[in-house]
């Protein structure tokens, strides 16, 4: 779970190297949902941990489910940032001269910030904890739904057709939906 708040807190940090360049209005709301969802991810997570074991389930079992969801949503962000390679780390801006569209960027626009969401599921099952799974979907998810418009602003403006094609036909964040 540390591994979990530590990654979260890199996220928000990583993400200011990618405003570099850009005019200080666009500084603030880029560096402010970064740092918006590296606090809401650490919120998530200490609520489950502060109001763990209340879910009536076996802790095996909560184990085992929770730890499937972590895993998973660590290998989904391992896939997007293999796919995305050095640019992985400016999370709103794109650095990259061609658009990503393969790998998990066939299934759905935004992979790294579902894989998060996946993740910090997984650790509020494993701490048995409502409130944790309440805290992700009320603080987490709308921040990383604020990011994921942003970036796709971002992507539109510097893609053109291309983004707008690729956008009418990936999902925004759950595959298969519409």
């Amino acid at each position: 779970m540390k591994g979990l708040a530590i990654g979260a807190a890199l996220l928000g940090v990583l993400a200011l190297e990618g405003c570099a360049g850009m005019d200080a209005k666009e500084q603030r709301v880029l560096s402010g949902a970064a740092i918006g969802t590296g606090a809401a991810a650490i919120a998530a997570l200490l609520v489950a941990f502060v109001f763990r074991d209340q879910v009536p389930v076996p802790r095996a079992a909560a184990r085992v489910g929770g730890l499937t969801l972590v895993y998973t949503g660590m290998a989904l962000a391992g896939w997007a940032a293999w796919h995305l390679r050095s640019a992985v780390r400016d999370i709103v801006v794109p650095r990259r001269p061609d658009l990503v569209t393969s790998g998990p960027y066939r299934y759905v626009r935004h992979p790294l910030y579902l894989a998060m969401c996946i993740a910090l599921l997984g650790a509020a099952t494993v701490l048995r904890s409502w409130l944790g799974l309440c805290a992700v979907a009320c603080l987490f998810l709308p921040t990383e739904l604020y990011r994921a418009r942003l970036e796709d602003r971002a992507l539109a403006a510097r893609f053109g057709s291309q983004w707008s094609t690729y956008a009418r036909h990936t999902p925004f964040f759950v595959p298969g939906s519409r």
